[in-house]
């Protein structure tokens, strides 16, 4: 059974997608200004062995945005989701921004562990990402065409083939997207994505956490680099998994090895 549909939850209406058929359950969070959709191609792995739990963060997908948007705001809305739905989830499987939201419901004991891929983290400021981090603020939320084309290139590992007619398009409807919610947005990623101080009070303290969880990180990622994310592997003793060939849109260029690291831990 897979049910689609919209769920009162905090003065939100957010919309979720769930299969039901016995298996164990695991919670998909999506990234920044993404929405559940980014589990499109684990879902049409037939052969799965467990079920996929996925919503739309308020401001995303075709979930509501009645209140301010902040990281916080998503933690709230995720623990209530599971509660409201009386959730057993085994596994959490978080992407980039969605790492903040996963690592506190599994601090929160609402999942037994969870699985961080290209995760936001505070040692994205080292000074050796300066360059990047110059740039991140305007890939997220692009002021022009160009700025837009520059975020949909370095989603993807630089070899993977795209015709610029396609790539233009990506730009377009990206850019579009981006002007309407950019209002929306701003002070999340402002005081909270790009702002060191939160990172050290609010991200740190999650990723300090005893339980269990590991790292996913992509050789080629230009918004959360590789090495940053080796480095929390190595400052909390955490497994680090490197995925070759690969860009920051993980879940799209090798949703297969995803699927093998979650069924490792099933």
């Amino acid at each position: 059974m897979v049910v689609n549909r919209k769920i009162k939850i905090d003065n939100e209406e957010i919309f979720y997608f769930l299969e039901d058929n016995n298996r164990p359950k695991v919670l998909f969070l999506h990234g920044f200004n993404s929405s559940h959709n980014f589990t499109f191609q684990l879902r049409q792995n037939k052969k799965r062995k467990y079920d996929i739990v996925a919503f739309d963060f308020p401001g995303c997908g075709k979930s509501s945005n009645n209140q301010k948007i902040s990281v916080e705001n998503y933690q709230k809305i995720a623990v209530n989701f599971i509660k409201t739905l009386d959730l057993k989830v085994k596994i959490v499987v978080a992407h980039s921004l969605g790492a903040a939201i996963g690592l506190h419901i599994l601090k929160e004991n609402l999942v037994e562990k969870a699985i961080l891929a290209g995760p936001l983290n505070p040692f994205i400021f080292d000074s050796s990402f300066k360059k990047q981090m110059e740039r991140l603020g305007f890939w997220l939320l692009p002021r022009n065409l160009y700025e837009a084309k520059e975020t949909v290139t370095n989603l993807f590992y630089k070899d993977k083939p795209n015709s610029e007619a396609s790539l233009f398009k990506s730009a377009i409807a990206f850019f579009k997207l981006v002007e309407e919610k950019k209002e929306l947005f701003s002070d999340m990623v402002f005081d909270q994505i790009l702002n060191l101080d939160w990172h050290k009070n609010v991200l740190l303290p999650l990723y300090e956490q005893k339980n269990e969880y590991f790292l996913i990180g992509a050789e080629m990622d230009k918004f959360v680099p590789l090495r940053s994310v080796e480095k929390v592997g190595a400052t909390f003793g955490k497994k680090v998994v490197k995925f070759e060939k690969t860009g920051h849109a993980i879940f799209y260029e090798k949703s297969d090895l995803i699927n093998a690291e979650i069924e490792k831990i099933l």
